[in-house]
């Protein structure tokens, strides 16, 4: 299967949404981005989620590690695209990002890279996994 200017265009897109509908706190819009059967892999404990209900399990994982942590107002920035790959219908794209939130209400910020697999199915493409490689702790603004 050969891929087309608008498979980037529609994996763009995709990662976009998925952006959007994480800062919003979305879950059924997050959830809409991804094929079923997933692997997460996060910086906080368990530090992997895999199979069918990885992605309720990592967002529920989330809320709890966030609220230990007394971080809010979790906002996720993208910068742009480092990588994109496509063959047939399996895609890889590597974006920088930036976690901006407040830890018991001072400012702070986080860089990685958001490493995400993608796949094509009947209703376009989707997040098959994901990885969060941050570059170093979470640092005060």
């Amino acid at each position: 299967m050969a891929w087309s200017q608008s498979d980037q265009a529609d994996i763009k897109a995709l990662i976009s949404h998925q952006q959007g509908a994480m800062n919003r706190g979305d879950f059924p819009a997050i959830k809409a981005d991804y094929i079923q059967n997933i692997l997460i892999i996060d910086e906080f404990p368990p530090f992997y989620w895999q199979g069918p209900n990885a992605l309720e399990t990592w967002y529920s994982d989330t809320s709890k590690d966030e609220a230990a942590a007394a971080i809010t107002g979790s906002v996720l920035k993208l910068g742009a695209f480092r990588r994109l790959d496509i063959d047939g219908d399996r895609a890889y794209a590597v974006v920088p990002a930036t976690w901006v939130s407040k830890r018991g209400g001072k400012p702070q910020h986080e860089r990685a890279m958001w490493t995400v697999a993608l796949q094509k199915t009947g209703q376009g493409w989707r997040i098959a996994g994901w990885t969060w490689a941050g570059n170093e702790e979470p640092k005060a603004d």
